[in-house]
C-alpha cells in the first residue's frame, strides 16, 4: 500500500482507531452485531473517518520528512478487512495524511492491515513508540518492554490542529522517564518513589528523596523515546520549514526533590528544553501556558487534567506495569532475602 521507509530516526506504530475516529462502527458493531457492521462498512466506504484524537500529533511527526530525508516512519497497524482498510485509506487521501504536494508524507507513512497486524509489526521492526486505544494492549506491551501509551478514542478537538510554530512533547518524570528507588542495600532498593509514597507517606517519601539526591533514578519505561527525540531534533534543527521540537518535564516534584530529577538528566547526559515544577497544582494549567502539543503521564488525574484545562493538548497514559521493576531486580542481581518488609525499614 505504502513504500518502505530504508532508515527513518523515529518510528510510531499507532492502531488506526488512534488515528480516526471510529466510534460509530463500534456502536453498530456492539448493538447490531457483525452481519450489520460489513454492511455498514460497505456502505460508508467512501465516506471519510473524521479524524481520532491521536491523529494531529502523527501528521506533525510526518511533517518532519522532507523530498530528502524521512525521519519519521508512522506505521498504522489494524486487525482488519478490505473494506475498513480501502476506508482508511481514502480518508487519509481525504485529510491529507497522504497528500501529492507533500510525498514525503506519503513515504514515511506505512500499514499493516491483516489479522495479528501488531505482532507482525513488531517482528519486522524495531518501533520507538506504540500508540492504542485499547488499555490491554498498552499494559502488554509495557509489560514486554516495548515504549507504549494509551490514547484515549473519540474524535479529536479542534484545538488539537491549532497551528503552532513548535510541537511541543513534554514528559512526565517519575514511572515515565525514571523510577527513582532507594538507594543500594537498603530495605527500599526496588521500591519506586510512588510505591513508596503510598505505603509510608509523602514526609517519609521526601525525606527519602532528599537522602537520594545524588542518586540517578533507574531509566524508565519511556526512556528510550524520550532519547530518540533528541536525536531527531539534533538532525532536524534549523531546517527550514520544520516545526520546532520542544521536548520538556513536567512532574510534580519540588523543592529537593527535584534534585534527583537533575541528577539523574546529569547522569543521562540528557538535557530536557525546561523542568515545570507543578507541585499539588494541576499541569493542564502549565501545559495549556507552554502550549503543549502531547503530554506523557502515568497518572490519570493529570490526563484529566489536560482534557479539562489544555484542550489542545493530546495526553498519552503510561500504566504502571510492575514488570519494570522486576527488570530493574534482575539487572542488579539482588538476593531474595534483601527484600526486607516495610515495617522493618527505619522511619
Amino acid at each position: 500500500m505504502f513504500p518502505n521507509n530504508p532508515a527513518p530516526v523515529l518510528h510510531l506504530g499507532i492502531s488506526l482507531d488512534s488515528l480516526f475516529d471510529f466510534s460509530e462502527e463500534k456502536r453498530v458493531l456492539k448493538k447490531q452485531g457483525d452481519e450489520a457492521y460489513q454492511k455498514h462498512v460497505r456502505a460508508t466506504i467512501q465516506t471519510p473517518l473524521e479524524p481520532a484524537k491521536a491523529f494531529p500529533f502523527v501528521a506533525k511527526m510526518l511533517s518532519f520528512n522532507d523530498p530528502q530525508n524521512t525521519f519519521v516512519q508512522v506505521t498504522i497497524i489494524a486487525n482488519c478487512r478490505d473494506a475498513t482498510a480501502e476506508r482508511a485509506q481514502y480518508s487519509m487521501h481525504h485529510h491529507k495524511l497522504i497528500d501529492s504536494l507533500r510525498p514525503e508524507h506519503c513515504r514515511g507513512l506505512t500499514a499493516q492491515f491483516s489479522s495479528n497486524a501488531l505482532n507482525k509489526v513488531l517482528f519486522k521492526n524495531s518501533v520507538d513508540l506504540l500508540l492504542s486505544s485499547n488499555p490491554q494492549d498498552v499494559t502488554n506491551l509495557l509489560t514486554r518492554g516495548y515504549c507504549a501509551g494509551h490514547v484515549e478514542a473519540g474524535r479529536a478537538r479542534d484545538e488539537q490542529f491549532e497551528n503552532h510554530k513548535d510541537v511541543v512533547i513534554a514528559f512526565d518524570f517519575d514511572r515515565v522517564i525514571g523510577i527513582a528507588c532507594g538507594s543500594d542495600g537498603t530495605c527500599d532498593q526496588f521500591l519506586d518513589n510512588e510505591r513508596y509514597t503510598d505505603i509510608r507517606g509523602i514526609e517519609a517519601a521526601w525525606q527519602r528523596e532528599h537522602e537520594c539526591r545524588k542518586i540517578p533514578a533507574h531509566k524508565g519505561p519511556l526512556s528510550p523515546f524520550f532519547e530518540k527525540l533528541f536525536a531527531l531534533r539534533n538532525l532536524t534543527e534549523g531546517c527550514p520549514n520544520k516545526y520546532n521540537l520542544n521536548i520538556p518535564i513536567v512532574t510534580a516534584r519540588t523543592g529537593l526533590s527535584l534534585d534527583r530529577v537533575k541528577t539523574s538528566l546529569d547522569a543521562w547526559g540528557i538535557y530536557p528544553d525546561e523542568i515545570f515544577s507543578t507541585g499539588w497544582d494541576c499541569k493542564g494549567d502549565v501545559l495549556e501556558k507552554i502550549r503543549a502539543t502531547v503530554h506523557i503521564d502515568d497518572g490519570l488525574q493529570h490526563i484529566q487534567g489536560v482534557y479539562a484545562k489544555s484542550p489542545q493538548t493530546t495526553p498519552f497514559y503510561i500504566p504502571w506495569v510492575d514488570a519494570h521493576l522486576n527488570k530493574i531486580k534482575n539487572r542488579c542481581q539482588a538476593p531474595l532475602n534483601r527484600f526486607l518488609p516495610m515495617p522493618a525499614c527505619a522511619p
